[in-house]
């Protein structure tokens, strides 16, 4: 009877970002020729497989497998086989020692390794967790909550962020079938998560993700804090479909602290969609293809800020109304397997959101900002499987763009109340409410093509089994950023003046021959990483790497302090008698004196050593260094700060407001 033993090889190791692997070593017995025995992988919901043979000593890799359920085939040239059945997580290594006794005979077994052998600090969040534990909003990245010292933030307007480490959330990144997601212009980390109560990917369309917090190999780059990897689901060999349906208004909740005295609002929360999937040729080519829709209605209470009432005209402004945001989500793949050797998937990626903010305290309806997110991705991957070595090439192209407009085109209306009293050395004011247009105007994206390749050997031996990676990856992308504000003028009144004119008025507009407070930069990115997974023996794996990343920024490197800024910088730190505590050099740019950080070496190196080879007791560590890239949010300050500034002016004839000494004081 032939078997498949776990022994010491069962539990698996860690493999490429999305990928997983199966390695280990076959044995007939004594005096056995141990070569050219054939394994073969088949995946089980797509029917593709992958094969390879044993080397002299037994040993065998089969790499690049999509997560999933598979049926692992053994057969020796003398007839005698084996099968079982075993499912493999995102990045895993299962290492399974395989036995054939000399009876030809097939023995059938089904084992599921658990990874323990591992350096790595990761925690895997399977698709029976994301059926079963209960949330909200259908944002996956919730459940990363559960990984060590990893946690979900929400923000006030709804939004949610991943932070690691006691680092801020433009730390973490986001892999989704081994593409970076990394937000390179505002916070968040990932794009469009800075502050979205929308979710960055549609939950029906995860097939399962790890989130590693820690001892992560040298093919995760941009990332300093966690490093989350997901697999996106792929059809298989039947037609199968799901579709969902989530709801709740305000007679399925409880009420707020403010509803207990004026009664409940109305509100609406509504989230569906629907997955499709199956063969286009079986055991050939397959689609996917997920759809989903989150709808809120919110309310929102606006009311005088000194509880005092407003002119006639204003009063429809007071009262609770409704904020709403809408998104949809689109993810759509296809893959063709071309023999048993090619791989092609191509993916494409639709998000778009919109959302109203600002509705409420003092803020009307009429001065609310309409905030825009979308995300456009395209992503093509060639692998070709080779006996001992497999190559992943791709290529992606994102557009991803975030923006925050005045709901209203109109100037803005202050209205506040003043008495002619000071407050210190300034005139007491109260507000009361804010209406007409908003002041803030932004838009931010980026957008451009990327390459990377990554090229994986197995038929490596010294000191034990090595499965040695190395990638390079290239990319060309424009980043913009725009900021505008006041965007419209905001005129203030007070609303104790009888004549009821304005008492001042700030507005903003381009400084001629300087800009209008945009900026853009086509930046380039390029990084190349060595990584070895070392299986010294029984007892101790090693994980070696190191990679290095460079980034070219002409917008930053090449910038031009203006004259006069760079001249009152000095000024200013002359006053400070050297006690400013840094050289304001180091802030003025001649368009010459800036490079580009060449020094970005991370080496990252892991071990885990099993003391009785049982999986029982294992003993892991390591040490790494990461680098991420500056946001470009903070680096184009200095290019549109002073190109769209700001003035005020302010009026006479108001009695609560004498002005007529100031030197902006006008009729």
């Amino acid at each position: 009877m032939a078997t498949l033993c776990g022994g010491w090889l069962c539990p698996p190791a860690r493999a490429d970002i999305s990928a997983a692997m199966v390695r280990g070593q076959v044995r007939l017995g004594a005096g056995s020729d141990q070569a050219g025995i054939q394994i073969i992988a088949t995946h089980l919901q797509r029917g593709f497989s992958t094969r390879t043979f044993s080397r002299a000593d037994g040993s065998y890799v089969l790499m690049a497998l999509k997560p999933g359920r598979y049926r692992l085939s053994v057969q020796a040239p003398d007839g005698r086989q084996a099968e079982q059945e075993l499912t493999l997580q995102v990045g895993q290594t299962v290492l399974l020692d395989i036995s054939l006794d000399p009876k030809p005979d097939v023995a059938t077994a089904d084992g599921n390794p658990a990874e323990q052998n591992s350096s790595e600090l990761a925690t895997y969040l399977t698709p029976e967790q994301m059926q079963r534990l209960p949330q909200v909003n259908r944002n996956f990245l919730n459940y990363a909550d559960l990984a060590p010292g990893v946690n979900v933030v929400n923000g006030e307007e709804g939004a949610t962020r991943l932070q690691s480490g006691g680092q801020r959330p433009d730390s973490v990144n986001l892999f989704i079938d081994g593409v970076s997601q990394k937000n390179y212009v505002v916070r968040g980390g990932v794009a469009g998560q800075d502050s979205s109560k929308g979710n960055v990917f549609p939950e029906a369309a995860v097939a399962e993700y790890k989130v590693i917090s820690q001892n992560y190999k040298a093919e995760f780059d941009q990332v300093a804090a966690a490093a989350v990897s997901v697999q996106t689901k792929s059809g298989g060999n039947r037609f199968q479909g799901e579709a969902f349906y989530d709801h709740t208004n305000q007679d399925l909740r409880a009420a707020t602290p403010s509803e207990q005295l004026a009664g409940k609002r109305d509100t609406e929360q509504a989230q569906y969609g629907v997955t499709l999937s199956g063969p286009i040729v079986r055991d050939v080519a397959h689609f996917f293809m997920a759809y989903e829709r989150k709808v809120n209605d919110d309310f929102a209470n606006v009311a005088a800020g000194d509880g005092g009432s407003v002119p006639a005209a204003y009063q429809p402004l007071l009262g609770a109304f409704n904020r709403p945001f809408e998104q949809d989500l689109f993810f759509g793949k296809l893959d063709w397997a071309i023999g048993a050797r090619h791989l092609l998937e191509a993916s494409f990626k639709f998000r778009d959101e919109t959302e109203s903010l600002g509705i409420g305290g003092i803020n009307a309806r009429t001065y609310a900002l309409e905030k825009g997110n979308s995300e456009h991705r395209l992503d093509f991957k060639y692998q070709y499987s080779a006996e001992h070595w497999v190559n992943e090439a791709r290529f992606t192209y994102e557009d991803a763009n975030w923006q925050q407009t005045p709901a209203e085109n109109a100037p803005g209306v202050l209205l506040q109340r003043l008495d002619g009293s000071l407050s210190g050395n300034t005139l007491a004011s109260r507000s009361v409410l804010n209406a007409g247009g908003s002041t803030n105007y932004q838009q931010k994206g980026q957008n451009g093509p990327g390459l990377q390749d990554d090229l994986t050997f197995s038929d490596l031996h010294w000191y034990g089994e090595h499965v040695a990676k190395v990638g390079v990856k290239l990319k060309r992308i424009e980043l913009n950023a725009l900021e505008r504000d006041p965007y419209h003028p905001q005129f203030s009144f007070n609303l104790n003046n009888p004549a009821g004119t304005p008492y001042r008025v700030r507005w903003a507009s381009a400084l001629a021959g300087a800009g209008d407070g945009s900026t853009a930069s086509d930046v380039s990115q390029f990084g190349v990483y060595l990584q070895d997974d070392w299986q010294v023996d029984k007892h101790l794996s090693l994980n070696l790497g190191v990679r290095w990343d460079y980034e070219y920024n002409p917008g930053y490197l090449n910038f031009v302090t203006p004259a006069d800024v760079a001249g009152a910088l000095r000024g200013w730190s002359n006053l400070q008698n050297g006690n400013a505590g840094y050289d304001i050099e180091n802030f003025i740019s001649s368009g010459n004196n800036r490079s580009a950080d060449s020094n970005n070496i991370a080496p990252r190196l892991g071990f885990a050593y099993d003391l009785l080879a049982d999986q029982r007791h294992v003993v892991f560590g390591g040490f790494a260094r990461a680098y991420d890239r500056n946001i470009y949010d903070v680096l184009q300050l200095e290019q549109t700060k002073g190109t769209y500034p700001s003035y005020s002016v302010n009026f006479l004839g108001d009695p609560n407001y004498d002005c007529a000494a100031a030197a902006d004081c006008i009729a």
